[in-house]
C-alpha cells in the first residue's frame, strides 16, 4: 500500500486514486463501491474532527467540480498525519521539492533543498500546494495553499505561492 501511495502522490495518478477509494470500501465495507469508500474516508475524517461543513469529498482523484476542500481541512488532515504512526510513510510518500514528481520543476531553489515535501494539485483556474516546510531556524510548518479562480499564467501563481513559502522558510 506505501508504495501506491508513494506513486500515486508523486505522480498525481488520478487513476491509482479512483481505485484506492474503492478498495477503501472493499476493506472496511466489504463493497468495492466508490460510494463505500468514500463512506470510510468521510468517517474518518469525521472521527478524528479532520472534516469541516466546507469540505465536500465526490470522488478519489479530486476532478469533480463538485469537491469542495479548503485549506483548513487539508491542514487538520497534515497535522493529523504528521501526528500519526504512519507519518514516515506519509512524508515519504510526498515529493521533494525541485526534486521528485509533481514537484520536480518547482520550488528549485536552494533554500527549499530538503526542506520542502508536499502534493500539488490543479485544475483550469486552480493551483494548490499542501505539505510540510522546515524553516532555517529548524521549525516544521504545515501550510496549505490553494488558489482558485485566477486569471492569466499558471506559472505566475505557481511562482508566488513559492515567494510565500520562501519567506516561510527564512522567517520562521
Amino acid at each position: 500500500m506505501n508504495e501506491i501511495i508513494e506513486v500515486l502522490n508523486h505522480e498525481s495518478i488520478n487513476l491509482y486514486a479512483e481505485h484506492l477509494v474503492k478498495e477503501l470500501g472493499k476493506a472496511f465495507r466489504e463493497n468495492g463501491s466508490a460510494s463505500a469508500g468514500l463512506e470510510v474516508i468521510n468517517d474518518f475524517l469525521k472521527k478524528n474532527g479532520i472534516y469541516n461543513p466546507g469540505m465536500v469529498i465526490i470522488d478519489g482523484s479530486g476532478l469533480s467540480p463538485r469537491n469542495l476542500v479548503n485549506a483548513s481541512g487539508i491542514v487538520s488532515l497534515l497535522l493529523y498525519m504528521k501526528n500519526s504512526n504512519n507519518y514516515a510513510h506519509f512524508i515519504n510518500s510526498l515529493p521533494e521539492a525541485g526534486a521528485e514528481g509533481t514537484l520536480k520543476n518547482v520550488f528549485r531553489g536552494p533554500e527549499f533543498e530538503g526542506r520542502l515535501n508536499a502534493k500539488s494539485g490543479s485544475m483550469a483556474g486552480i493551483r494548490s500546494y499542501a505539505g510540510y516546510l522546515k524553516s532555517v531556524s529548524g521549525k516544521e510548518l504545515v501550510f496549505c495553499i490553494i488558489v482558485n479562480n485566477y486569471s492569466g499564467s499558471s506559472g505566475n501563481v505557481t511562482r508566488y505561492i513559492e515567494e510565500i513559502l520562501k519567506e516561510a522558510v527564512v522567517n520562521n
